[in-house]
């Protein structure tokens, strides 16, 4: 398996966590709806792309457009990593805090 085809598939499991993630934690109403969309969108994308990775033999070209579209899809849900982080650092803070 070469680089690209394993990286595609890193980043496609990566989309796919933090889609799962997303829609997971979107309140219900048509308030949410256009956001809940473009994560089942980056969802069913995400595995698309590491099907097509892995069962069809594309040449370079057709891998590097799947590699191209997996990084931007990453991009798109990369707000929420970083969200996430900084919530996990504050809550480690806030129980350091505590024991101090």
């Amino acid at each position: 398996m070469s680089w690209l085809k394993l990286a595609t598939i890193i980043l496609s499991l990566y989309i796919l966590f933090e889609s799962f993630c997303a829609m997971a934690k979107m309140p219900g109403g048509m308030i949410h709806f256009c956001h809940k969309i473009k994560y089942v969108l980056a969802f069913s994308s995400s595995i698309v792309f590491i099907y097509y990775t892995i069962m069809v033999r594309a040449d370079e070209a057709w891998q590097w457009l799947l590699f191209g579209s997996a990084g931007t899809l990453a991009f798109f849900v990369w707000p929420r990593t970083v969200h996430r982080f900084k919530s996990m650092m504050k809550d480690y803070e806030d129980i350091e805090a505590s024991f101090l």
